[in-house]
């Protein structure tokens, strides 16, 4: 991502606007019905929460002993914290995380590095879930755009293995590390 981009963003975020312009549900759906059971029941964090509206969606689906949402923007935090979600200001790429399962909805294209911080993410939790567009035509989306084979290079580059991955046929993918 250029430096106007992540300005753009910046600016973007620093308001606490966290739109969504295109239709989860499907997405959610095949989350629900393709959720490998070991899944269920972690101590999860949201890396990337934004302002929460995922995140209530899918607390229902993985059923989490704990969830605790990080954003990098203050903002979208108190917005998350309005929505009764615990949620806290870090940044994923700098800040040391740790955890059960890490959760990545539509953030690893934001990221500065994401191969390195894949690999580092990789390192500091025991599972993670990413879902990410491999639509590089989303007019409204914020960071880099992949398309699948783009996408499924950074993995290869931070020399990691997907256990599993979901084609939501919504031009995304759900990728299961463990």
């Amino acid at each position: 991502m250029n430096k106007f981009q992540k300005f753009v963003e910046k600016l973007i975020y620093s308001f606490g606007f966290n739109g969504s312009f295109y239709n989860i549900a499907k997405e959610i759906e095949v989350l629900k019905q393709n959720l490998p059971a070991n899944y269920l029941h972690r101590e999860i964090v949201d890396i990337g929460c934004g302002d929460g509206s995922i995140s209530l969606k899918l607390i229902p689906i993985l059923q989490p002993k704990s969830f605790i949402g990080i954003d990098l923007y203050s903002s979208l935090v108190k917005r998350a914290s309005a929505k009764g979600l615990t949620a806290l200001v870090k940044d994923a790429e700098n800040d040391p995380l740790t955890g059960d399962l890490g959760i990545l909805w539509g953030v690893l294209h934001h990221f500065t590095n994401p191969v390195a911080t894949l690999q580092k993410l990789n390192r500091e939790f025991r599972s993670l879930i990413i879902r990410e567009s491999i639509n590089p035509n989303r007019l409204w989306e914020l960071g880099h755009k992949f398309d699948k084979q783009e996408l499924l290079k950074v993995f290869e580059k931070a020399k990691i293995t997907p256990t599993k991955i979901l084609d939501t046929q919504e031009k995304s993918l759900i990728i299961f590390i463990n």
